[in-house]
């Protein structure tokens, strides 16, 4: 939820299209992979967190390359986190459901975070 925030709001304040095009892209993937993982836990009746915008917030003070550099910066860690916990949830899950949710998105997820990785090149 928190990377979709962030996304949105990059994406309307970059001047960067590159930059554009990746929060875009991830509002979009994260958006539905947020969705389907809703729709997961409301079948197990889990409560998922509120949705917390503090963290957004503070991106529209961000502009120019320090907004797109940090923007970067952020998805990078985001994603070498996200792979890393779906990896490990995709192999010794113990929930069927959830561990076929992460075998599904893993594959997304880590090419996001080549996407980015490839940006911050890009970037320096």
């Amino acid at each position: 939820m928190e990377e979709v925030d962030i996304s949105r709001v990059v994406a309307e304040r970059t001047s960067n299209a590159q930059v554009r095009a990746f929060a875009q892209m991830m509002v979009d993937d994260h958006t539905s992979a947020n969705e389907a993982l809703a729709s997961i836990a409301a079948s197990k009746s889990v409560e998922l967190p509120a949705k917390d915008t503090a963290d957004a917030d503070g991106w529209t003070k961000k502009n120019g390359t320090d907004l797109d550099e940090d923007y970067v910066k952020k998805m990078v860690s985001a994603h070498k986190d996200a792979v890393e916990l779906f990896e490990k949830e995709a192999d010794k899950g113990k929930d069927a459901e959830t561990k076929a949710f992460a075998r599904a998105t893993l594959p997304k997820l880590q090419h996001h975070l080549e996407m980015a990785m490839d940006l911050k090149r890009t970037l320096k």
